[in-house]
């Protein structure tokens, strides 16, 4: 009996030995899907949730005075990427990958007994998630018009197509039993939506959605159009260090809504006959979260000219209710480094700081949005656009026009307010962008 006590052991050593190795061994995908909203803190202030994306969970924590405590993981679906508090009881996660919602019970009393209570399924690639409507009752999610789950036919083939969704639950009754049912599946002119936010209103009657890759209305043209063209390129900026001769290159060129041309960074210029076609630019639109089901607004429901990428949106707490949405804004048509001067925008030490003297709102009325601008960026002790810096202090072997992100784009927030509807008076000071109402897919 001791001998085979000893195999016993033997063997469960080795075993276990084995199982660690394995353990070690396995291989793990990072899928690095971005945060949108990972975390919430519950209504009563009590509790903060966070998503552990790589690892699907929900962490529970409990809120002291200067503290924080783990009091418990839920397992959700693949890759949690936000997550919000319908109440101090309830929390929603949103799982980029698995395509789904993860509807959490949190237990009050005893937190490591928070489990899944259910899970709705959605269309491709959700991002975000609020409440709003009435009661807050009414879960609006943004996702992409495609995915296994999608209710909407995607309609790949053909342009002009809305490619963005709002999916909307209603809270209290979610439908079929298995992955639920939305209420409304609300169609946004743009491709991948990304954050939301919603009004600050007793009835919480407005959500705004933003696309995440709204683009700038720019275009490349080859080489092989530029070169024959009477045109040519733009003068070289003072800092050139391009070979004589050049060698041919195409451009970059942005359609100009006042006077309806593409044109590359001289005004005068005109590309149109080289660019037989429009681009969209829709960037935040609007949504009527009380209507029996969830719609656009009536009348122009969306702005223009907001940024290149969004990324999220806050609405400030107050009378006016401005929107601010987080973005990077491309100034990708201006190629030399010279011409971008004091463009570029440094991310340092977190500081927001204003831009310029533009301001930014968009006023509601029946017939447009008129943008006016506020333009906030981050800025800190060492900002990094390489156009302030001198011409020795640059890396070496990257001509000018790589420099792309801190030469050609500036990180910035634009803040958007509602005002009674009437017109805009634009003074000098002031950059004044209308819907024109020619944001046309290809055609």
């Amino acid at each position: 009996m001791r001998s085979l006590g000893i195999v016993l052991a033997v063997v469960g050593a080795v075993s276990g030995f084995v199982a660690a190795r394995d353990a070690r061994a396995q291989a793990f995908t990072n899928f690095e899907s971005g945060h949108v909203r990972p975390l919430a803190l519950s209504p009563d202030g009590t509790r903060l949730f966070a998503v552990n994306t790589p690892d699907n969970r929900l962490a529970i924590y409990g809120v002291g005075v200067g503290t924080l405590t783990l009091q418990a993981e839920v397992q959700v679906g693949l890759e949690p990427v936000a997550v919000a508090a319908r109440s101090n009881s309830e929390v929603w996660v949103v799982n980029h990958l698995s395509d789904s919602i993860s509807i959490v019970q949190i237990d009050t009393t005893t937190p490591s007994l928070s489990r899944v209570s259910r899970t709705l399924l959605t269309c491709d690639e959700p991002r975000d998630i609020v409440f709003a409507g009435s009661g807050g009752n009414r879960a609006f999610i943004t996702t992409a018009r495609r995915g296994q789950n999608c209710p909407i036919v995607p309609d790949l083939a053909n342009p002009g197509q809305p490619r963005a969704l709002v999916q909307v639950w209603d809270a209290n009754s979610l439908g079929a039993a298995l992955g639920g049912t939305a209420i409304a599946n609300v169609l946004l002119f743009g491709d991948t939506p990304r954050g939301l936010a919603r009004s600050t209103d007793g009835p919480l009657s407005r959500v705004y959605a933003g696309v995440f890759q709204s683009g700038n209305r720019t275009t490349a043209i080859t080489e092989t159009v530029v070169s024959p063209n009477a045109q040519g390129l733009p003068p070289d900026p003072v800092e050139s260090v391009y070979q004589n001769p050049k060698p041919p290159v195409g451009l970059i060129v942005k359609f100009d809504t006042a006077s309806s041309t593409w044109k590359d960074e001289r005004p005068a210029s005109n590309w149109n006959g080289q660019v037989p076609f429009t681009l969209p630019d829709r960037d935040v639109f609007i949504i009527d979260a009380n209507a029996a089901t969830p719609v656009l607004i009536g009348g122009t429901n969306n702005v223009v000219g907001v940024g290149t990428i969004l990324f999220n949106l806050a609405v400030r707490p107050n009378a006016s209710g401005q929107i601010y949405v987080s973005n990077v804004d491309a100034r990708n048509q201006v190629a030399p480094v010279a011409a971008v001067a004091g463009a570029g925008v440094g991310v340092g030490g977190g500081r927001l700081r204003v831009a310029g003297g533009d301001r930014f709102c968009i006023r509601e009325g029946t017939g447009n949005h008129d943008a006016i601008g506020a333009k906030v960026r981050i800025a800190g002790d060492d900002d990094i656009g390489p156009s302030r810096k001198r011409p020795a202090d640059r890396d070496e072997g990257l001509a000018p026009h790589h420099h792309g992100l801190a030469d050609r784009q500036r990180l910035e927030a634009r803040q958007v307010g509602f005002q009674p509807p009437r017109h805009a008076t634009a003074r000098p000071d002031h950059a004044v962008l209308r819907d024109r109402g020619n944001e046309n897919d290809f055609h």
